[in-house]
């Protein structure tokens, strides 16, 4: 008899957790489990990504807190062996639901840098305090990197053998199949460097900006493509654009369902971001052998990038640097890298 797991998420909006989640999602063996999809709000981003073999349930309530009643009753009539979280609040409603349902397992995946949030106070001691007891109610916590782990273990005093580390799965195949016969998305005639993310603060985009803007005083045939919906910054940026007249250099797409076909047509991949949990769009690109140039963002991305080899390191919140690593990136062409190491989850593994 096939077991039931139950994967959870607030939304279906276009972020890194949950394109994650639906990553793993996709990776679960058929044959041994019943996949179930629950959400409190199917926005539509990524509802496309959602397989249609698997049972998906909206509950339809919009907030984590209006959902606990809901949530409840469809986990106490589902009885799954296995639950998985991406969120904090998700896990830390879970942790208060279990108490009235039957018993499973389960898995709360840690979204990001627990020492990054905390140092850029993205909760208040009180939710981390809350966020910590959901996770502590879990029987696996599952973290990105070793260096996530600790950092989860001191800051949320989790037990060292309840938690273990996964690297984010890519989905090769979804890859694979999204530029199979893709269009031509750019002027070839240029040289197109694309960033990717939402406009938000954090992703340091306005330091893009300006370090592609002393890049332009040199080289004329260029143009920057951005990616990602507005999270409070469009207009910002729009107006920085305007004030270095950079209006016919600049492109912004909002949120793009099929990133991919700009992933492997680019010349250049930029990751500038102020701090990172697990950069997913720098490892796509990484699959698809595009250059790369990253701040400093997080240790993984010094595994990723071979500077001088696939691509620049450079400091965060720097825009000379930032510049100094575009510039040189712009010499290397993209070069064939071993996709062996990836596997689209170690999940099943951990689960059997």
């Amino acid at each position: 008899m096939k077991k039931k797991i139950v994967f959870i998420l607030p939304h279906l909006n276009g972020g890194g957790a949950e394109r994650v989640t639906l990553n793993y999602l996709r990776s679960i063996d058929r044959d041994k489990f019943n996949i179930i999809l629950i959400v409190f709000d199917a926005t539509s981003d990524l509802l496309h990504l959602v397989p249609e073999d698997i049972e998906f349930i909206n509950l339809a309530t919009i907030k984590v807190s209006k959902s606990f009643f809901k949530l409840t009753a469809i986990l106490k009539k589902l009885k799954p062996n296995y639950v998985f979280t991406s969120h904090y609040t998700v896990a830390f409603l879970l942790s208060i639901s279990k108490k009235l349902l039957p018993k499973f397992q389960h898995l709360a995946r840690i979204p990001g840098s627990p020492k990054s949030e905390l140092e850029h106070k993205y909760y208040s001691n009180f939710k981390r305090t809350l966020f910590g007891y959901g996770l502590r109610s879990a029987q696996i916590n599952i973290a990105q990197t070793n260096e996530m782990l600790e950092e989860a273990i001191n800051i949320f005093k989790l037990k060292r053998n309840n938690c273990t580390v996964l690297s984010n799965p890519l989905d090769t195949n979804l890859i694979d199949a999204s530029i199979e016969n893709s269009k031509q998305v750019f002027d070839k005639n240029k040289y197109n460097i694309v960033a990717s993310g939402r406009l938000h603060s954090v992703k340091g985009y306005d330091i893009l900006i300006r370090a592609f803007k002393l890049i332009c005083d040199s080289h004329r045939n260029i143009h920057l493509h951005i990616l990602g919906s507005d999270k409070g910054m469009r207009d910002q940026l729009v107006k920085l654009v305007a004030l270095l007249s950079l209006e016919d250099k600049i492109t912004f797409y909002g949120f793009v369902k099929n990133p991919y076909p700009y992933y492997n047509q680019c010349d250049l991949f930029v990751l500038s971001s102020i701090h990172e949990g697990f950069p997913n769009a720098l490892l796509e690109n990484f699959y698809l052998n595009t250059p790369l140039v990253s701040t400093r963002c997080a240790k993984i991305v010094e595994n990723i990038i071979k500077e001088g080899e696939n691509g620049y390191l450079c400091e965060v919140n720097n825009i000379d640097s930032l510049y100094k690593s575009i510039r040189n990136a712009m010499r290397l062409e993209r070069n064939k890298i071993s996709t062996s190491s990836f596997k689209n989850s170690e999940l099943n593994n951990l689960i059997n």
